[in-house]
């Protein structure tokens, strides 16, 4: 086997334990280590979405199944510590999805950086309704692919579109820290530029909730929520971003500041 501090190939197991000798892959799964070009002999990492991860190599593979010994290294409960999330700031999104490919670039690039819960939100100006569910299962894949390509330590969860009544009413409280995009020139909010706020604020939260808005702005209405349930206004920019540019800043200064040190 490879030296366990190599980087391999990664695919998701959600019934995986931890412990295993070996472990069976089908359907979605076992498609995913196809598209790969994954062989029989070759060694991979499988994870279950959060803490576990085990490293072994593909014994097996035909149409239905592909068998995966694990390594004898990686049969103890210390897999996971190499990964360990512990003390890092919990970071979700809360987000006016754009539409089409906009919307796909969004959901792969955060994951990529290692957020742990992305919130759709549906806004007085947003144009995405989850309404299909075929839709949400293209969503949830490419969150796991992305989490996969990445070696990220988990998965996001992809919660059901969010009211944002609900989110000011509900989600708001469950976080330590709400920070919301705001342009510069809304002076009566006065917001701060976000590297200004992470350089003046030091102390590491236990949970963040970064809100992005809809390309038409939030409404007027829903910036005074914000600030009657004290969400810090921050700037991104001088310059008008796109849902998915603003998104991906957010996230990288949270990321940056917080779990990334």
């Amino acid at each position: 086997p490879l030296n366990s501090s190599m980087s391999l190939p990664r695919f998701l197991l959600k019934s995986l334990k931890g412990g295993e000798r070996n472990a069976i892959l089908t359907g979605n799964e076992l498609k995913h280590l196809k598209a790969n070009r994954i062989k029989s002999g070759q060694d991979i990492e499988l994870f279950n979405g959060s803490d576990i991860f085990q490293k072994g190599t593909i014994t097996h593979i035909d149409r239905a199944t592909a068998h995966v010994q694990f390594f004898e290294q990686e049969l103890s409960t210390e897999i996971s510590k190499n990964y360990s999330t512990a003390n890092q700031t919990n970071i979700t999104l809360a987000v006016s999805l754009p539409k089409g490919d906009r919307c796909e670039t969004l959901l792969e690039k955060v994951t990529e950086m290692g957020l742990n819960a992305i919130i759709p939100v549906g806004m007085s100006r947003s144009v995405l309704e989850l309404k299909s569910k075929n839709r949400v299962d293209r969503f949830n894949r490419i969150i796991q692919q992305a989490s996969m390509q990445s070696l990220c330590p988990q998965v996001p969860v992809l919660y059901p579109l969010m009211t944002f009544q609900d989110l000011v009413g509900k989600e708001l409280k469950n976080h330590s820290l709400v920070l919301w995009g705001c342009m510069p020139s809304e002076i009566q909010y006065s917001p701060t530029p976000i590297y200004q706020y992470l350089k003046d604020n030091t102390d590491t939260p236990e949970s963040v909730l970064l809100l992005i808005g809809p390309e038409g702005d939030f409404s007027n209405k829903e910036k005074t929520l914000l600030m009657e349930q004290n969400a810090t206004p921050v700037t991104l920019s001088n310059n008008i971003l796109r849902i998915e540019t603003a998104a991906i800043s957010m996230v990288n200064s949270a990321m940056s500041a917080w779990n990334h040190r």
